[in-house]
Protein backbone atom coordinates (compact mmCIF):
# COMPACT_ATOMS: atom_id res chain seq x y z
CA UNK A 1 0.00 0.00 0.00
CA UNK A 2 2.96 2.64 1.04
CA UNK A 3 4.61 1.94 -2.47
CA UNK A 4 0.99 3.32 -4.34
CA UNK A 5 1.37 6.67 -2.21
CA UNK A 6 5.01 7.65 -3.49
CA UNK A 7 4.08 9.54 -6.96
CA UNK A 8 7.29 9.41 -9.19
CA UNK A 9 8.56 12.50 -8.37
CA UNK A 10 8.37 11.09 -4.67
CA UNK A 11 10.62 8.00 -5.85
CA UNK A 12 12.82 9.95 -7.52
CA UNK A 13 13.78 12.08 -4.75
CA UNK A 14 14.23 8.95 -2.20
CA UNK A 15 16.59 7.87 -5.32
CA UNK A 16 18.62 10.85 -5.32
CA UNK A 17 18.49 10.55 -1.55
CA UNK A 18 19.62 7.16 -1.44
CA UNK A 19 22.99 7.42 -3.84
CA UNK A 20 24.21 11.00 -3.58
CA UNK A 21 27.34 12.21 -5.14
CA UNK A 22 28.93 12.62 -1.34
CA UNK A 23 31.05 9.49 -0.42
CA UNK A 24 30.60 10.48 3.38
CA UNK A 25 26.83 10.32 2.82
CA UNK A 26 26.94 7.32 1.30
CA UNK A 27 28.98 5.55 3.96
CA UNK A 28 26.61 6.39 6.51
CA UNK A 29 23.31 5.86 4.87
CA UNK A 30 24.75 2.16 4.33
CA UNK A 31 23.08 0.89 8.40
CA UNK A 32 20.87 2.55 10.21
CA UNK A 33 23.67 2.02 13.09
CA UNK A 34 25.96 4.18 10.83
CA UNK A 35 23.16 7.24 10.48
CA UNK A 36 22.38 7.28 13.77
CA UNK A 37 26.39 7.88 14.59
CA UNK A 38 26.62 10.59 11.86
CA UNK A 39 23.47 12.33 13.22
CA UNK A 40 25.06 11.83 16.67
CA UNK A 41 27.98 13.55 15.84
CA UNK A 42 26.42 16.31 13.56
CA UNK A 43 23.90 17.09 16.31
CA UNK A 44 26.70 17.67 18.48
CA UNK A 45 29.03 19.90 16.62
CA UNK A 46 26.29 21.83 15.88
CA UNK A 47 25.02 22.01 19.33
CA UNK A 48 29.31 22.95 20.41
CA UNK A 49 28.61 20.17 22.92
CA UNK A 50 31.84 18.07 22.72
CA UNK A 51 31.09 14.62 24.07
CA UNK A 52 33.87 12.18 23.99
CA UNK A 53 33.75 8.78 21.73
CA UNK A 54 32.43 6.72 24.55
CA UNK A 55 29.55 9.80 25.72
CA UNK A 56 28.87 9.09 22.14
CA UNK A 57 29.32 5.71 21.76
CA UNK A 58 26.48 5.26 24.85
CA UNK A 59 24.05 7.30 23.19
CA UNK A 60 23.78 4.32 20.47
CA UNK A 61 20.88 1.94 20.66
CA UNK A 62 22.81 -1.17 22.08
CA UNK A 63 19.42 -2.91 20.74
CA UNK A 64 20.53 -3.01 17.13
CA UNK A 65 25.14 -3.01 17.76
CA UNK A 66 27.55 -3.75 20.44
CA UNK A 67 30.01 -1.47 21.42
CA UNK A 68 32.84 -3.12 20.06
CA UNK A 69 30.68 -2.40 16.16
CA UNK A 70 29.76 0.82 17.19
CA UNK A 71 33.66 1.81 18.38
CA UNK A 72 34.74 -0.09 14.71
CA UNK A 73 32.49 2.19 12.94
CA UNK A 74 34.15 5.27 14.30
CA UNK A 75 37.62 3.79 14.07
CA UNK A 76 36.30 3.13 10.09
CA UNK A 77 34.83 6.81 9.81
CA UNK A 78 38.34 8.01 11.24
CA UNK A 79 40.49 6.43 8.80
CA UNK A 80 38.26 7.44 5.98
CA UNK A 81 38.29 11.24 7.06
CA UNK A 82 34.68 11.17 7.93
CA UNK A 83 35.60 12.45 11.01
CA UNK A 84 38.39 13.92 12.81
CA UNK A 85 39.55 12.94 16.39
CA UNK A 86 40.83 15.32 19.00
CA UNK A 87 42.62 14.27 22.00
CA UNK A 88 41.33 17.10 25.01
CA UNK A 89 44.93 18.47 25.75
CA UNK A 90 43.70 19.03 29.68
CA UNK A 91 42.90 14.57 29.77
CA UNK A 92 44.93 12.81 27.35
CA UNK A 93 42.47 9.77 27.42
CA UNK A 94 39.31 11.97 26.75
CA UNK A 95 39.09 11.72 23.06
CA UNK A 96 36.39 13.61 20.86
CA UNK A 97 35.01 13.15 17.53
CA UNK A 98 34.03 15.99 15.11
CA UNK A 99 32.51 15.85 11.47
CA UNK A 100 35.51 16.72 8.81
CA UNK A 101 35.01 19.81 7.21
CA UNK A 102 33.86 18.36 3.89
CA UNK A 103 31.06 16.07 5.87
CA UNK A 104 29.75 19.42 6.98
CA UNK A 105 29.74 20.70 3.38
CA UNK A 106 28.28 17.39 2.01
CA UNK A 107 25.94 17.07 4.94
CA UNK A 108 24.55 20.67 4.39
CA UNK A 109 24.16 20.22 0.80
CA UNK A 110 21.96 17.02 1.39
CA UNK A 111 20.06 19.25 4.00
CA UNK A 112 19.17 21.61 1.00
CA UNK A 113 17.90 18.54 -1.34
CA UNK A 114 15.57 17.70 1.40
CA UNK A 115 14.40 20.88 2.16
CA UNK A 116 13.93 22.13 -1.49
CA UNK A 117 11.94 18.99 -2.42
CA UNK A 118 9.04 19.92 0.54
CA UNK A 119 9.18 23.59 -0.29
CA UNK A 120 8.56 22.75 -4.08
CA UNK A 121 4.96 21.63 -4.21
CA UNK A 122 5.28 20.60 -7.65
CA UNK A 123 8.18 18.50 -7.34
CA UNK A 124 5.82 15.74 -4.25
CA UNK A 125 2.55 14.44 -4.09
CA UNK A 126 0.33 13.65 -1.28
CA UNK A 127 -0.67 10.19 -0.53
CA UNK A 128 -3.81 9.50 -1.95
CA UNK A 129 -5.07 7.65 0.95
CA UNK A 130 -3.62 5.35 3.87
Amino acid sequence: MFLNMLSNNNWSLLSELSNTESEGINYFLKSSIRWNLFLLILKNHYDKDHKTIEQTIENISNKESSRANNLNFINDATRKLFFIKEISSSDHRKKYLRPSPQLIIDYEAYIKKIDSFFKDKNKRNKPSSV
